[in-house]
């Protein structure tokens, strides 16, 4: 690996080392910030490295996680168009170190150097289950470090950024979903809960939120808004976003709700008919999924049909 891309990290934390007699801060830096491992087949598992860096005179103990990836990683132009193939699966599960916690030994210890600073290779691997999502991935891996047992305890450390994990599974990627309906929720003695179902009808998982909702009058008139909570919605999955309006807002017991769902890539919005004094009601039967193979009936008799009516012509 070409340790060059090393060097802004490492002036960074030369530069926000303290002065003689100030309390010591140690810093942990990463090499490289994105760790990307290509296409991967379901069922299959790869070994990736990263590095480890840090300047301190002193061990430091860093332990390590595997968390789920954000959004925030397409904030690089680099990279933002992966997203439209982006699957929101936690595949954090998917990672494991060989070692962890890891001890970084002092800069002078160290086998490779590089302006006097010390670097410790990270082996982790990555088992991609057979039933694994298609499309791409990310996984954050974030470094804790802190002083072992007997070090100073005058020390603070600091970890500049952690390394995201990026990796793709083949097949198609398809983000997209809808609201399928809306309904009374119940309620407490102060708010009226609204139901907005959400079908997720792509192949990957999705983080959606029923962000805008309005209720109108008979009048047409907006009387209350609100929003729900986000959540994960994975393939063909039904998510119950549920937003609660104070009853101080609804004086009568029936509006028409407006509901606009998003997630990352695309929206949705449809329009209902609540009336809040009715029970609520379960939630809606999914549409039938067909198979990616499977062929509509009227695909297979159109051709029979205009077949039998060719046939029928040329014998009159």
């Amino acid at each position: 690996m070409d340790l060059r891309g090393l060097l802004p990290f490492l002036l960074l934390a030369s530069l926000l080392l303290p002065g003689a007699g100030a309390q010591r801060q140690y810093q942990v830096g990463v090499s490289p910030v994105v760790v990307d491992l290509g296409e991967i087949l379901p069922g299959t598992s790869r070994i990736g490295t990263f590095y480890l860096v840090t300047s301190s005179p002193d061990p430091l103990l860093v332990r390590l996680e595997a968390i789920r990836g954000t959004t925030n990683f397409f904030s690089r132009p680099e990279y933002q168009h992966l997203l439209p193939n982006y699957s929101e699966q936690d595949a954090s599960p998917w990672v494991s170190f060989f070692e962890n916690p890891v001890l970084l030994h002092p800069a002078s210890e160290e086998v490779e150097q590089l302006a006097g600073k010390g670097f410790r290779p990270l082996n982790f691997l990555l088992r991609v289950p057979a039933d694994a999502e298609p499309g791409v991935h990310t996984v954050m891996l974030l470094p804790t470090p802190s002083v072992p047992p007997g070090g100073s305890s005058a020390a603070t450390i600091v970890a500049v950024v952690s390394p995201t994990l990026l990796f793709r599974v083949p097949g198609p990627s398809l983000r997209q979903g809808r609201i399928l309906d809306i309904t009374p929720g119940g309620g407490t003695r102060d708010a009226l809960n609204l139901n907005i179902y959400f079908h997720n009808t792509g192949t990957v998982t999705l983080a959606s939120q029923a962000d805008a909702i309005g209720l109108y009058d008979a009048e047409g008139k907006l009387v209350a808004t609100a929003q729900s909570e986000r959540g994960y919605v994975q393939p063909d999955g039904l998510a119950r976003f549920v937003a609660a309006i104070p009853r101080a807002q609804l004086p009568a017991s029936a509006y028409v709700v407006r509901a606009h769902a998003s997630y990352l890539t695309g929206e949705t919005v449809t329009e209902a008919a609540v009336d809040f004094s009715k029970e609520p009601a379960g939630p809606p039967a999914l549409p039938p999924r067909a198979a990616p193979w499977e062929i509509p009936a009227w695909a297979v008799l159109l051709p029979l049909i205009l077949i039998g009516l060719f046939l029928y012509a040329r014998r009159r």
